[in-house]
């Protein structure tokens, strides 16, 4: 089952134009080990199939480094880690990184705690707690250089949750499927108040026919206003 996981990542990384270390595949095999095992107690994942993981998880966070390429020892939240994706293949294959994953629920919280002492990751911290709040934390607000987030939510709503965290200069970068542009195009008022400007969107295509993905790259170009985030679960109810 690792093997097969391994050579899909392998061969994937490649078609990416990535490079990915043995020890990197190691630690891929450990994470996908412990997300099977965690899953039979909490609801994880619905991908248990090693090639499906490979490719939809793996491989997909991975596919993040195609747009980016941060500097030594940047400071990265991952907003709605989940399962730890994309954070977690991220930090493998970039150790200088200090990753923060954010997640605020507690039995995800926990596996990620887990995950990240048995992969040896001393640069990588999990943090409990709705992005809500912690846009506002003393220390974390406009403190990180990246935000990267993958499906947590409407476009309009997800830059609420990233843009408040990164640093003006910094850049928010969003997984999104094939409804991207439709929901670029309604961000404009959002995006106008939470001082983001997109920069750069590319499509893309996950190897051996796996879905597509649009990565959405959002430049912070000043300070956020104050007010935002607003509380738990205003953005979501009254996106921007």
């Amino acid at each position: 089952m690792s093997d097969r996981l391994r050579e899909i990542i392998r061969a994937g990384a490649a078609e990416l134009g990535l490079s990915v270390a043995e020890a990197a595949l190691d630690q891929f095999s450990l994470h996908f080990s412990l997300l099977r095992t965690w899953n039979r107690l909490f609801n994880l994942t619905g991908l248990e199939d090693a090639e499906e993981a490979a490719l939809k998880h793996f491989l997909d966070a991975l596919t993040c480094l195609t747009l980016i390429d941060p500097p030594w020892g940047a400071r990265v939240v991952d907003i709605g880690s989940g399962a730890g994706f994309p954070g977690l293949p991220l930090q493998i294959v970039r150790p200088d990184l200090h990753f923060t994953l954010l997640e605020a629920n507690a039995k995800k919280a926990h596996f990620l705690e887990q995950a990240v002492r048995a992969l040896g990751l001393a640069r990588t911290e999990v943090l409990c707690a709705r992005a809500e709040e912690v846009g506002h934390q003393g220390g974390r607000r406009e403190s990180y250089h990246y935000a990267v987030s993958r499906a947590v939510a409407e476009l309009r709503v997800a830059l609420e949750y990233a843009l408040p965290l990164v640093v003006s200069g910094g850049f928010a970068l969003f997984q999104k499927g094939p409804r991207a542009m439709a929901e670029i195009a309604a961000a404009g008022r959002a995006l106008q108040i939470l001082q983001g400007e997109v920069r750069e969107q590319k499509r893309l295509w996950l190897p051996r026919g796996a879905g597509e993905r649009v990565l959405v790259l959002v430049e912070k170009k000043g300070p956020t206003p104050p007010l935002y985030p607003r509380r738990p679960g205003v953005p979501n109810r009254r996106p921007l």
